[in-house]
């Protein structure tokens, strides 16, 4: 499965890595512009301009990043029933790993443990 976009919170915020994600990885990213007190004025860098233009609340990247929270909640709740450690040593092993943790986590759900 291709990875077309990348969702990322603003502690990732750099231009460094818009520039890895879209120009060398060829993957979209949505990382909004850090704001606060230093913040507050609009970025110059090219990829973090287009960021906060782009995530503004009312357009679509701003309601897909808000999506965002779901996949936390996920992760937290794998985290923590199923533990957070991958003991596989191999790529397929913690592919195989990875996969197994996502079924049972469906089945708990559906079987509502």
């Amino acid at each position: 499965m291709r990875v077309n976009v990348v969702l990322a919170d603003a502690g990732f915020d750099s231009e460094a890595n818009h520039r890895l994600a879209r120009e060398v990885m060829k993957v979209r990213s949505l990382i909004p512009a850090r704001q606060g007190w230093f913040w507050n004025r609009e970025p110059t860098a090219p990829y973090r301009r287009l960021m906060a233009r782009r995530l503004k609340r009312g357009l679509p990247d701003h309601k897909r990043y808000c999506q965002r929270w779901q996949i936390e909640t996920v992760n937290s709740m794998v985290k923590r029933n199923l533990s957070s450690a991958c003991r596989a040593r191999t790529a397929w092993g913690r592919k195989r790993d990875i996969l197994l943790r996502a079924v049972t986590h469906n089945l708990m759900i559906i079987a509502k443990l």
